[in-house]
């Protein structure tokens, strides 16, 4: 009986494991993304800066435009790393209580 505890225990385990690894490379990967895009962002204000004291207002506005375009997708990243970082954090959490209880059972 204790055996086939264990042995759903491990089953359980390994899933969390798979889909912990998983989410992590998810929030990696939106954190790199919201990195990037937010480079983007600073470099289109920087670009708008320069086109309106050279008195480009044509290149200024499309900047600009870029920009908003860029935080909509920027903010879209950090809502994805937000949600895969607090699963990571919940599923890491599930696993040490597992391991913690297998330990009592041993």
């Amino acid at each position: 009986m204790a055996l086939e505890y264990i042995d759903v225990l491990q089953t359980e385990l390994d899933e969390m494991e798979r889909e912990l690894a998983e989410r992590s490379a998810q929030e990696r990967k939106f954190k790199r993304l919201f990195a990037e895009q937010q480079a983007f962002v600073n470099r289109r204000i920087r670009q708008a800066r320069m086109a309106a004291m050279a008195h480009n207002e044509e290149f200024a506005l499309r900047a600009l435009s870029e920009k908003k375009s860029a935080e909509a997708v920027m903010k879209q990243y950090r809502e994805n790393y937000e949600l895969n970082k607090a699963a990571v954090d919940e599923l890491r959490r599930r696993i040490s209580a597992i391991l913690e209880g297998m330990k009592g059972e041993l």
